[in-house]
């Protein structure tokens, strides 16, 4: 009865995160071991956590309009829906 919501690419967009949090993490590792004056080898561990948040439409009620149609009237206006993917690597220290 209600309006529902979907990715028509989810998957895409999930593939894209899950790079990009990969990525993120080489980038970690290379800043810490800079610190240390070390360098990281190969990733020995790597594991994924994926937290797909529904949509949010944002719903709200004209007052103007509910005034002049004597009822009280709701709008869907466009919202956000999220993909969220979260990974964890580990690396061998040289």
């Amino acid at each position: 009865e209600g309006v529902s919501f979907s990715f028509s690419n989810k998957g895409n967009l999930e593939d894209q995160g899950r790079k990009k949090a990969v990525e993120n993490a080489k980038l970690k590792a290379e800043e810490c071991v800079c610190v240390l004056s070390q360098s990281f080898g190969k990733a020995v561990l790597i594991s994924e956590f994926r937290n797909s948040v529904g949509p949010q439409p944002m719903l709200y009620k004209s007052t103007m309009m509910a005034d002049e149609s004597g009822g009280s009237q709701q709008t869907i206006s466009p919202g956000e829906m999220e993909i969220r993917t979260t990974v964890n690597v580990s690396f061998l220290l040289n």
